[in-house]
């Protein structure tokens, strides 16, 4: 088979070049690379420096395998750039080589505690967004650690806080609130410390259902953020609050806390911050029936993702997509979507959404008429929330289960799982859908049980639209109890 000129010569000419390189000695190779690192700095100006900082700092990690006498100096010199190249990988929100970068510093024998436990941070937090789960816990681990050793208690809770993030998407709830109180433990009488405990707990309650404990942390996190000068921590916890509310039915309140969380990070440059809200912002618009605003946001989080490589973000956000495309009814793109969102959290190892998008996939049969297959997807979905005690999404689940009942006649069966779905919702306070599952019950009690339980329950529904402004929902459950009452 032939070869064009240039392909030969591009494959001769790495070839001699490789093996120029390995004929000199190890010692030779280190000077050489010494040599071009002090031209490299010798030549460009400090911006420029920083630009090509990952090229610096190998050439400088090469040259410190030189052995005589000014090793040590050499080492320095590699700590240097390898800090250098760190920073602008982070700057840049270059997850990957950030966490790579970060791990270096973090290893390197002349970084002191203080150093390496900011740079193992670093890594950690860096890797649960890769969706290297065992490895970040473990580097979580080792920085607070390093960071006791340095007396850094800060960055010692952060750790903390990372490795409770963890625990909470993994449904490993036990766990994370062994962390939580191990921060309260650390932060002691410290209020600017005790905070971060208070955050992680905030989260730990929003994702069990305790939405009214969760609401009251999250804002009492969100003052104290800003009354310390912290904008951009205020502006992530506005991003929880504001996911929150969307999830719970209280859409309009929730668009206002993401929209100025937003513009609070794009203030301070949180770029990754920047996409999980952006991602919750779609999925709000989408909450709200504003499709092709939605479709924009999600879109445009989705790319953002994957420039700055977040595999745990571009999960949350495709999952979103998928109930996009399910609104526009284009039912086979959005189980392919929610199939590779499913893939990528189970790869993270994010549970609790893996049990979210699967009942989002049931969906698509359910709409479909393919019953037998909602059902099993549904109920599959329902043991993991049960699992990792997402009482939210189970109440979803178990009002399907219950439709799904009463279309295959099973009425007994249908009655007691929207009875279940109403509590469920009502106890998490998801007024949206507490509004929904005592429309069912009364629909179903008005065709099978008691009318005048039925009404109640039409009643309750209808109480609870007010409070949404939902007017389709109002008028339907109107004219539910105006039909029920006739009898």
């Amino acid at each position: 088979m032939g070869a064009t000129a240039e392909l030969v010569y591009f494959f001769r000419h790495a070839t001699v070049r490789d093996a120029a390189y390995v004929l000199h000695l190890p010692s030779e190779r280190a000077e050489l690379h010494g040599t071009v690192l002090d031209i490299l700095e010798a030549t460009f100006p400090p911006p420029m420096l920083e630009v090509i900082s990952a090229e610096l700092a190998e050439h400088a990690t090469m040259a410190a395998a030189a052995t005589h006498g000014d090793a040590l100096t050499r080492r320095s010199r590699e700590l240097h750039w390898l800090r250098v190249a760190l920073k602008f990988a982070a700057g840049a929100f270059r997850i990957e080589e950030s966490a790579k970068f970060a791990l270096r510093v973090a290893l390197h024998p002349d970084a002191d505690a203080a150093t390496s436990a900011e740079a193992m941070l670093q890594a950690g937090a860096n890797a649960l967004l890769l969706g290297r789960r065992a490895e970040a816990r473990e580097l979580l681990r080792r920085t607070v650690l390093r960071a006791s050793e340095a007396g850094d208690a800060k960055c010692a809770l952060q750790a903390l806080v990372h490795l409770a993030g963890s625990f909470i998407d993994a449904g490993e709830m036990s766990l994370a609130r062994a962390v939580v109180e191990e921060m309260r433990t650390r932060a002691g009488d410290d209020g600017s410390m005790a905070i971060l405990a208070v955050n992680c707990n905030a989260r730990l309650n929003d994702a069990v259902g305790e939405t009214a404990e969760a609401e009251k942390l999250y804002r009492q996190c969100y003052q104290h953020a800003m009354a310390a000068g912290e904008t951009a921590r205020a502006a992530r916890v506005l991003v929880n609050l504001g996911g929150m509310m969307t999830e719970t039915g209280r859409t309009d309140e929730a668009r206002d806390l993401l929209k100025r969380s937003i513009k609070l990070l794009r203030q301070v440059g949180e770029k990754r911050a920047e996409t999980v809200c952006l991602g919750n912002l779609g999925w709000n618009e989408q909450a709200c029936g504003n499709l092709e605003v939605a479709e924009q946001q999600l879109m445009q989080a989705a790319q953002m993702a994957r420039e700055i490589g977040s595999r745990m973000d571009e999960a949350v956000i495709m999952g979103n997509l998928g109930n996009l495309l399910l609104e526009h009814k284009d039912y086979a793109q959005a189980a392919r979507v929610y199939v590779e969102a499913i893939a990528l959290h189970r790869e993270v190892g994010n549970r609790r959404h893996e049990g979210v998008v699967l009942g989002d996939w049931a969906l698509v049969d359910f709409y479909l008429g393919d019953l037998e297959a909602a059902e099993v997807k549904f109920s599959g979905a329902m043991e993991i929330h049960r699992e990792v005690r997402n009482r939210r999404s189970e109440g979803v689940c178990v009002g399907y289960l219950g439709a799904i009942c009463e279309r295959k006649g099973r009425i007994p069966e249908a009655e007691a799982h929207y009875r279940r779905a109403f509590a469920l919702s009502t106890e998490v306070s998801d007024l949206g859908r507490s509004a929904h599952h005592a429309m069912w019950l009364g629909m179903l009690l008005k065709d099978h049980g008691d009318r005048v339980e039925a009404i109640s329950h039409l009643r309750e529904a209808l109480r609870l639209y007010e409070v949404l402004k939902d007017q389709d929902g109002l008028d339907r459950a109107s004219a539910l109890i105006a039909k029920a009452s006739q009898h």
